[in-house]
């Protein structure tokens, strides 16, 4: 009886063990893409210079980091168009600082899941534009333009932060929208 009492126990503890894995499972793309939207820091090194057009890319994403973005964008929207947002506003800042303007981010006049993934997804969630299959230009001031337009983004520290930074040098370089 009291070896069966102690199956039951261990039973129910690995079963419990097994669900919060799942669940951790979930919040791990989530987490996954936070921390690369947070660690993202793309760097002007003037001796790259040659190599401007490789520069102004967004970043190579691995099959790992990609699938999480997937996943979180299309389960967790609301947190997602925060780290999309993040990223997009430092790769714009990025192009600011190196070449004092924007770029375009389309690439052979496209936005696709499979070649500009961030793009593609904050495109899709936050609707900036319709969904389509061709994009003349899109601008890597995306992000900064979304956030001018919805301010309860600067809640975020992380997107107040480089927004800040950005406005700044506009105003600097004579480049500030109203």
């Amino acid at each position: 009886m009291r070896l069966l009492s102690l199956y039951c126990t261990l039973t129910i503890l690995i079963i419990s063990c097994s669900t919060t894995k799942v669940v951790n499972t979930e919040n791990n793309d989530l987490e996954k893409f936070r921390l690369f939207a947070i660690n993202y820091n793309p760097k002007y090194d003037e001796n790259e210079r040659e190599k401007i057009f490789d520069l102004i890319k967004l970043p190579q994403i691995d099959s790992n980091l990609r699938r999480s973005i997937i996943i979180s964008c299309q389960e967790y929207s609301k947190q997602s168009l925060e780290y999309l947002t993040l990223v997009l506003l430092k790769h714009y800042n990025y192009h600011f600082e190196c070449c004092k303007q924007s770029y375009n981010l389309a690439i052979k006049l496209k936005i696709t899941e499979q070649e500009t993934l961030i793009p593609y997804y904050f495109i899709k969630i936050s609707k900036i534009y319709p969904q389509q299959d061709f994009y003349e230009f899109v601008s890597s001031s995306i992000g900064y333009d979304f956030v001018c337009d919805n301010k309860y983004l600067l809640k975020n520290k992380d997107i107040k932060h480089i927004y800040t930074k950005i406005k700044y040098n506009l105003k600097i370089y004579g480049k500030e929208t109203p």
